[in-house]
């Protein structure tokens, strides 16, 4: 029997063997196992961080678009306003180039206007005078009955030599506002 028993002895170093084989296996699987199930961890969370920097990503690119749109929006404002701003600068320089030239105009007409009312001023007060003047005379000069005609006719032409000067000054005021 020992035959026997040196193999079933044989047969039971192996069994040993094989179980510690079998157990360091086990080891070796269940360290395997927490790496993978470690890795898939990990694997998940890059995914999910990848998924959230390409929806971060997207997210950029339409704020971005978004940005840029509303940058050409305003640039386009921007043109608009420096247009209408040389526009209205234009049309004020303009303005103001009128505005000088009505009050050079303007200027001129009154030196016109008051030359020619200093030189006129003199001949009025001496038509004024002769007018005030011809009752004297013709007192002096006429017969009574004479006289007293010219008298009446001096009475009737006194009160409209103020309105004939009047028209006359007003004439001379519209042509001198023209």
């Amino acid at each position: 029997m020992t035959g026997l028993e040196d193999q079933v002895k044989t047969y039971e170093e192996k069994v040993e063997t094989l179980e510690d084989e079998i157990t360091e296996l086990n080891d070796k699987l269940s360290v395997a196992n927490t790496e993978i199930n470690t890795k898939e961890g990990l694997v998940k969370q890059h995914a999910k961080v990848a998924e959230d920097a390409v929806s971060g990503w997207e997210k950029a690119e339409a704020k971005a678009l978004e940005l840029k749109n509303h940058l050409e929006s305003v640039t386009l404002s921007k043109l608009t306003a420096e247009d209408q701003a040389s526009q209205l600068d234009g049309a004020l320089k303009e303005c103001m180039r009128q505005i000088r030239n009505l009050k050079q105009e303007h200027e001129q007409s009154l030196v016109q206007s008051s030359n020619t009312v200093v030189t006129q001023s003199p001949q009025w007060k001496n038509s004024a005078r002769q007018i005030q003047n011809r009752p004297h005379k013709c007192r002096r000069q006429a017969p009574p009955s004479l006289h007293l005609l010219q008298l009446w006719l001096a009475h009737q032409q006194i009160p409209q030599c103020p309105k004939t000067l009047a028209a006359q000054g007003q004439q001379f005021n519209l042509k001198t506002c023209k």
